[in-house]
Order: structure tokens, then C-alpha cells, then sequence
């Protein structure tokens, strides 16, 4: 059944089955199930978000605690002195956090946890970042500033024809020029999708590999490069399909992701190869994302709940579902 079952009978969102047993996360790079599901770059990363979501967390505590833990993981590419864009979309509509010029990747984790966190702000809902990197992520979360600009523009729903199954909706990259990489910039990406059918991206960079900025006195991490707003142009892309009540519900994320290296395919051709592949080829998830040249990470709400993650091997993405099939 598949996307198109999931739009033909109406995307439910369920708890996972009383009694299932909480997986595991390893370094598997897909998975399917309930609970909800990550997909990142990091091992490590994606075990800090299935943890969140097991301990009832909501994709944007899943999310930022992820992220946080790629900022420790890979300081080179995603560290806390760079910026982050976080994406969020739910039944509501799509929105985003800007934190990469001028503020950082702290900030926007900080006011997406104030919108759309379940959890107390407190290093909590960092998960393994805690013990990875206290010190300096108190020190970067006590420096952010808490006036930030919100923006939607750039994740305002457009019209995707498919088809087989229409005119869809689509929300973020694919629909402008912001899944594609700049040149010279290396990204860190995850993507959560909850139990409760909301779903959130962070995308992280320092810029150009390594950074270029220098050291801040106050929190004792290094600046990144100047980076223009959204994290230059690797803006997460979700497709929606209209829900009951006639909202969107949002069903499949894909983001751009060129891990320890930048990205030399074009990312924005991939993010639309897998969006096609998804809603008229016929072709599975984890199979659209592996063929594609440039590497990407992806969550799907498939029917009842059931939740499919996929990362690409080849950068080191790994996904993990609460309630592993």
C-alpha cells in the first residue's frame, strides 16, 4: 500500500501496540515500525533521538537532541558554533527556525524547543550530549539570544504534481533552489518523525569544512564561516497529503546530507528523484534514497502509524524506529 494507501485511507497516527519492545538502535541505515523513527548521520546521534522518542519525547526534542549530539560528533562540520535550520511541520502547517546568520546553531534549538518541545528546557533533551560536551553546550546555550526571527516563506506548502496521484502538497527545498549545496559547505542533517505525526529536520553546517571563524571568548567553541540564512541553500523538503478536517498531514521528509565531506551530486535533483519515486514509480523508500548519487536522509509515515526511516551507508547515516517489526 504504501504512500498512496497512506493517502487513500487518511494518515492515522497510532501508539505502538501495549507490549512491544523498545529496539535497540544500532547502525542499521533503515528501518521500519512504530513509536516513531530518525534518520541521521551519526550512530550515536540517532541512538540520542530514539531515546527521546521512546521517553515520549516529540520529534523537535528527537531533533535537537540529535543534532546536538552531530555538534559533538562531527565539530568540523555541524559544531556548536556553527548554525542550524530547524524545519517542523505538523497538522497546524510548516514553519522554521532560523539560526544561522547572524545567531547560531544554540539559538535555533533553544526556540524550536520553546515551540514545539514536550519536554522542560533543561540539557535533558540533549540525550547523549549531556555527557558527550556539558560544559561547552551550557556555556553556547547560556550565550543564545532568546529574540529570534521565525519564518515560514521559505516552507510555505506548493503545489507538486504527480502522477498518479495528483496535485500534492510539498513544503521546503525541493520546490525552490534550497536543496542544493553551496559550494564548499558540508552539512549535518537528522530527521525525526514522531508517534504523534509531526515531523522535524535539522540541518547544521559551519560553512566551508572546518570553519573560518574564530574562537568565541564565552563559550570557548570556534565560530563557523558566515553562513547565509536558512544553512545556505539545504532547506529539508516534506511532502503533505490532505488529512482529516482538511488539514495536511505531513508524510515523507528527505533532506540533504553530505556528512564529513561536502556534497559534490546535485542534492536538490536527489531530494526530487526520491520525492518521484515515492509517489508515482512505485519504488520503496529506502530503495529511492540509495539511488541516488547524492546522500541523503529520510523518515515516512507509511498506514497506521507505521513509520520507515532511512540513512545512506555510504555517508555513515543510520536510522532507528522506537518499536522495531
Amino acid at each position: 500500500m504504501g504512500l498512496l494507501g497512506a493517502i487513500c485511507l487518511g494518515l492515522l497516527v497510532v501508539p505502538p501496540p501495549l507490549g512491544a519492545s523498545v529496539a535497540e538502535p544500532g547502525s542499521a541505515a533503515s528501518a521500519a515500525g512504530f513509536g516513531g523513527g530518525v534518520a541521521s548521520q551519526d550512530d550515536e546521534a540517532t541512538r540520542a533521538a530514539h531515546d527521546i522518542l521512546a521517553s515520549g519525547g516529540t520529534s523537535t526534542d528527537a531533533a535537537v537532541g540529535a543534532a546536538a549530539v552531530l555538534a559533538v560528533r562531527q565539530p568540523r562540520v555541524a559544531g556548536l558554533g556553527g548554525g542550524s535550520v530547524v524545519v517542523h511541520v505538523d497538522a497546524s502547517g510548516a514553519a522554521a527556525v532560523d539560526g544561522c546568520a547572524p545567531l547560531s546553531a544554540p539559538d535555533a534549538w533553544r526556540a524550536a524547543e520553546a515551540a514545539w518541545g514536550a519536554k522542560e528546557e533543561d540539557l535533558d533533551v540533549y540525550g547523549a550530549a549531556e555527557h558527550l560536551a556539558a560544559a561547552p553546550l551550557r556555556r553556547a546555550l547560556a550565550s543564545a539570544t532568546a529574540h529570534l526571527s521565525r519564518t515560514s516563506s521559505a516552507v510555505a506548502p506548493q503545489s507538486l504534481p504527480t502522477e498518479r496521484l495528483g496535485d500534492l502538497d510539498v513544503a521546503g527545498g525541493a520546490v525552490g533552489a534550497r536543496a542544493a549545496h553551496v559550494a564548499g559547505d558540508a552539512y549535518a542533517t537528522v530527521v525525526v518523525a514522531d508517534r504523534w505525526g509531526s515531523l522535524t529536520a535539522v540541518v547544521s553546517s559551519m560553512g566551508r569544512v572546518g570553519g573560518s571563524g574564530a574562537v568565541d571568548r564565552t563559550t570557548g567553541v570556534a565560530r563557523g564561516a558566515d553562513l547565509p540564512a536558512l544553512c545556505g541553500d539545504a532547506l529539508p523538503t516534506v511532502l503533505l497529503a490532505p488529512g482529516a478536517g482538511g488539514q495536511l498531514d505531513p508524510l515523507l521528509a528527505v533532506a540533504p546530507g553530505s556528512a564529513r565531506r561536502p556534497a559534490t551530486a546535485d542534492s536538490r535533483a536527489a531530494v526530487r528523484d526520491v520525492l518521484q519515486a515515492r509517489t508515482s514509480d512505485g519504488s520503496g523508500l529506502r530503495d529511492a534514497v540509495r539511488a541516488q548519487a547524492a546522500p541523503l536522509v529520510a523518515v515516512e509515515y507509511v498506514r497506521d502509524g507505521r513509520v520507515e526511516a532511512v540513512g545512506d551507508p555510504r555517508g555513515g547515516g543510520s536510522a532507528a524506529v522506537v518499536h522495531a517489526e
